[in-house]
């Protein structure tokens, strides 16, 4: 990987001095995949590792229906596939690039090597499931408590707090490209009902959206407001 310096910047890596970003850069390889890639599928075995550099990805579960729900958006930096490593199991669920993508990748026993050698590497790991599971939780608590629009303005929300980036005019831009059928899947509502929602914020000036997909925070108290 030459350089470490990029890699003290990765929440899974952070704490580790020059020499151990080195040695862990050896062991990384990269790679760039078009929008709509599989990355990972779910049932096959786990046998690799990846880091986000550039991108965003959506993990998926097949439902007994035929559709699919949208467990998490994951953009630059994230780590995926780590759970069917550490567990020595099959995929679970099924992760696809939202737009070009580029990734870090380790195979599962670098991985687990690191994960001995490093310590660091096991506790940030330990922090980052950790915050994924209290999104999860707030994501299932919201599915029985709230209705689709206020689903929909949290989940914008949430991903402008992850992904946003601010614009000159004080609005935040969500940089990944999410078509309607995907927030549908992200909020668990029928596409209908996820479009209506869209357009009612869109026309309360609260959201606006590009020919590109990527939606805009154009009003970030009046869309918490509007989660109750």
């Amino acid at each position: 990987m030459g350089d470490p310096t990029p890699l003290s910047g990765i929440p899974l890596l952070r704490g580790l001095d020059a020499p151990a970003l080195e040695r862990v850069g050896e062991l990384l390889r990269r790679n760039n995949f078009a929008s709509g890639t599989a990355l990972i599928a779910a049932e096959h075995p786990g046998q690799e590792v990846y880091i986000l550099i550039d991108g965003t990805v959506k993990v998926t579960v097949d439902q007994s229906d035929g559709s699919s729900l949208i467990l998490a958006i994951l953009g630059r930096h994230a780590v995926v596939g780590e759970m069917g490593v550490v567990r020595r199991t099959h995929r679970s669920a099924t992760v696809t690039t939202l737009e070009r993508t580029t990734v870090l990748w380790m195979y599962r026993e670098d991985f687990e090597r690191c994960l001995d050698d490093y310590p660091s590497i096991g506790l940030n790991l330990a922090g980052i499931l950790a915050q994924r599971l209290r999104l999860a939780n707030e994501r299932l608590l919201s599915f029985v408590t709230e209705d689709v629009d206020q689903r929909v303005a949290r989940v914008l929300l949430s991903l402008a707090s992850e992904l946003g980036v601010p614009q000159p005019d004080g609005a935040t831009l969500i940089p990944i490209r999410l078509t309607q059928t995907d927030l549908a899947e992200y909020v668990g509502a029928a596409r209908i009902s996820a479009n209506r929602a869209v357009a009612m914020l869109k026309d309360e000036r609260l959201i606006s959206v590009d020919r590109r997909y990527q939606f805009t925070i154009c009003d970030l108290r009046g869309l918490e407001r509007r989660c109750g």
